[in-house]
């Protein structure tokens, strides 16, 4: 994911990674999935990187009050990449996040904790989520493995208990992106 110039926004968003959490079409919806954990407002979207090359970039991020939220790029070659995101609310300061492209991309699924002026976006690896849990879900029918390394959920309730088990696992922490609210 390092090195694309629109990592802040789009390389936690939308790419089609080989190890996601997808599914078939959209499962939260306004009746299952409309926290608003985000302020409307410009952020700042940067890498959480260790090294001194992190990637930050401005989003714009605005929501309705059935809790559909877009998320725009500011720099002007992007502005027509607009992300839609619902949250759904896990636990304490955390949410299941569902988000695709406006031109009707299957959609993926992320952990996000913080705040509504700061969150930290992380992208669910099915490769690195509980073997057990895969074996489980996928035994009920909720989860479907394709190609060894895309999990598919099948139900809203599937891509909530993946998240759960993700925010468990170490490598939840790796390669995120942090939005901070400006001003």
């Amino acid at each position: 994911m390092r090195g694309d110039p629109r990592f802040g926004l789009f390389a936690i968003f939308l790419f089609s990674l080989s190890a996601c959490l997808t599914s078939d079409g959209l499962l939260f919806t306004a009746d299952n999935a409309r926290a608003l954990a985000l302020a409307a407002g410009a952020y700042d979207a940067c890498e959480a990187a260790e090294d001194s090359e992190r990637e930050c970039h401005g989003v714009t991020v605005s929501h309705n009050e059935r809790g559909l939220f877009r998320l725009v790029p500011e720099a002007p070659e992007d502005k027509g990449d607009a992300v839609l995101v619902r949250f759904k609310k896990i636990g304490r300061a955390a949410w299941a996040v569902q988000a695709w492209g406006e031109e009707g991309d299957a959609p993926n699924y992320l952990l996000a904790t913080g705040s509504p002026n700061r969150l930290t976006i992380s992208l669910i690896d099915c490769e690195e989520l509980p073997a057990a849990f895969k074996k489980k879900l996928e035994a009920r029918g909720d989860l479907e493995i394709r190609n060894q390394s895309t999990c598919v959920a099948k139900s809203a309730g599937a891509a909530v208990a993946a998240a759960k088990a993700w925010r468990k696992t170490a490598a939840s922490k790796q390669d995120v992106v942090v939005y901070t609210k400006r001003g």
